[in-house]
């Protein structure tokens, strides 16, 4: 195929993505500018409708499109109380964890690997050894990650 002729469907397939510059200046607007910017990897199928953002709960933000599906947990920077850094690292970069999938007729259990130190309620992420897919979970104990489905 020719650059002219793929250059319609790039420009097609691109008009149907979120765009993430205006979704970080909606979170920056939500956040008060202390949410991080997002991956601009990312490829979200843009949203039909408004973009739903949940308040601040365990250092981030929840961002979601619930016409499409998707949805994002984005960290917002901060200092850290004076009692979390005192607090224990449940989890260390790089340790093998157990991540509980559940759901809410189903738990399933995996092993992966912490790619971040975090404490309890923290969201970090882990790498999975089959294929290397990396999600992020909430910290719920010594070597343990919860992800809710």
């Amino acid at each position: 195929m020719t650059a002219t002729l793929l250059l319609p469907l790039l420009l097609a397939s691109a008009t149907q993505l979120e765009d993430l510059n205006a979704l970080d200046a909606q979170l920056a607007a939500a956040s008060g500018n202390s949410a991080k910017p997002l991956d601009k990897r990312l490829r979200l199928a843009r949203c039909p409708a408004p973009i739903r953002i949940d308040p601040a709960q365990q250092g981030a933000l929840v961002v979601r499109c619930p016409e499409t599906g998707w949805q994002l947990r984005v960290a917002i920077n901060g200092a850290p109380a004076a009692d979390d850094r005192a607090t224990p690292l449940l989890i260390q970069r790089g340790e093998s964890v157990q991540v509980a999938i559940r759901g809410e007729d189903f738990t399933l259990s995996y092993p992966a690997t912490a790619m971040e130190g975090g404490r309890k309620g923290d969201h970090v992420r882990v790498k999975f050894p089959s294929g290397g897919k990396v999600l992020v979970a909430t910290v719920t104990g010594q070597g343990r990650v919860e992800i809710l489905d």
